[in-house]
């Protein structure tokens, strides 16, 4: 086995996948692929009772003798939140949290002498399990302080001795896998689980109309059909609305994801930034003149994967999730100008949900391995479409 120090993304970047002689690539079969920012990616789904289990097949060949030491496989689970730290110039830091790292060598190569390998074809098939607790796969939206992603990338490099270590001379991009883990319990353990519903209510006592909110849980699934209960009492004894009509202007929904990054800088300084990753606007059918208050029910559809995430909490990052509830209103007798607006902000808990193989209508939508390779031919000139995307040159 090598004994050299582990190559970093960026330097094995810079290594091509083939030469006139020599040629690395990966293969790592799906039977699901899914597209994230316009590329295809293998999809792999993992459950408590069912780990996913990834097979990453390399293959190393090189038509005549020549200098080298090893081929190297590089595994790395990672949760990384990358910094932009704006003082003189913008300076990017990236603070990784690795889950899981694996490195594996090939034993198989044929060495005619120490520091060279014998012309051939040479292929190693290792495996990585995904722990399901692990967080799923994903990107959080852009801001301009930072940007964090879940990803479980595969590297492969053939290295060769050179002064104080080891250098690659033919290298892949990383080739990331999309991971989607459930913590969802079987619906034999989801049955013995009564789900509570949460109430927020509108903060303090500035608003003179009371709001509340209620989901009916706390664990709320991607893609899940949710209603959403809004009560509204009458406008509170003694201020000067009290007794009047409520007429309402307008009001809406919004699924909310804050992303924070913990910098761990030497000030202490932590990153966040907050998506509205859904906005639902409900135009009609809210009582109007009311003066005794009113309750209504209203059911919104989660987003999925890969425009939201799963709630995590890591060394690097934390994503939560909450809904929130806006209402913009008025007194029976004050004109427009002197509207106010209240919002009411729950917080739940986002998780992936149990794949239902059987499914036509999955919570993911994928596509097949032909589909993807189809992709692939059509967009094989243009390698902006598909960053860190590893094929064959």
């Amino acid at each position: 086995m090598s004994t050299s120090k582990p190559l970093s993304m960026k330097t094995m970047a810079r290594a091509p996948s083939s030469t006139k002689s020599k040629r690395i690539s990966i293969d790592i079969p799906s039977d699901n692929y899914i597209t994230v920012d316009n590329r295809p990616m293998p999809v792999f789904f993992s459950n408590l009772e069912v780990p996913a289990v990834i097979r990453a097949t390399v293959t190393f060949e090189n038509d005549q003798d020549c200098q080298g030491q090893d081929v190297e496989i590089n595994y790395t689970a990672a949760v990384v939140f990358e910094v932009t730290a704006m003082t003189f110039f913008s300076a990017k830091t990236k603070i990784p949290h690795n889950l899981q790292r694996k490195r594996w060598t090939m034993s198989n190569l044929v060495r005619p002498t120490p520091g060279t390998v014998a012309a051939g074809r040479y292929t190693k098939t290792v495996t990585a399990t995904i722990d399901p607790l692990w967080p799923s796969s994903g990107v959080t939206s852009a801001s301009v302080k930072g940007t964090g992603w879940v990803r479980y990338t595969f590297e492969a490099s053939f290295l060769k001795t050179s002064i104080g270590g080891a250098s690659p001379v033919l290298a892949t991009m990383p080739y990331e896998v999309w991971v989607v883990n459930s913590i969802m319990p079987s619906e034999a353990g989801a049955l013995s689980n009564v789900p509570k519903p949460l109430t927020a209510h509108a903060p303090g006592k500035k608003p003179d109309l009371p709001v509340s909110l209620t989901i009916p849980k706390q664990t709320l699934q991607f893609h899940e059909q949710v209603p959403l209960t809004v009560r509204v009492e009458p406008f509170r004894k003694g201020s000067k609305r009290s007794g009047q009509n409520i007429v309402v202007l307008s009001a809406g929904f919004s699924v909310r994801e804050k992303v924070q990054g913990w910098s761990r800088s030497a000030t202490g300084v932590d990153v966040e930034h907050v998506t509205d990753v859904a906005q639902i606007a409900i135009r009609e059918g809210w009582p109007q003149n009311t003066l005794g208050g009113w309750t209504r029910t209203v059911s919104i559809t989660l987003p999925t994967a890969p425009e939201i995430n799963a709630s995590m909490t890591s060394k690097a990052m934390d994503i939560s999730h909450s809904v929130l509830f806006t209402l913009k209103y008025k007194a029976e007798n004050d004109s427009d100008m002197k509207a106010q607006e209240v919002t009411v902000e729950v917080p739940f808990q986002m998780v992936v949900p149990r794949r239902n193989m059987q499914a036509q209508d999955d919570f993911l939508p994928t596509y097949s391995a032909a589909d993807a390779q189809a992709y692939l031919q059509k967009h094989a000139d243009d390698e902006k479409d598909l960053p860190y995307y590893s094929r064959e040159e």
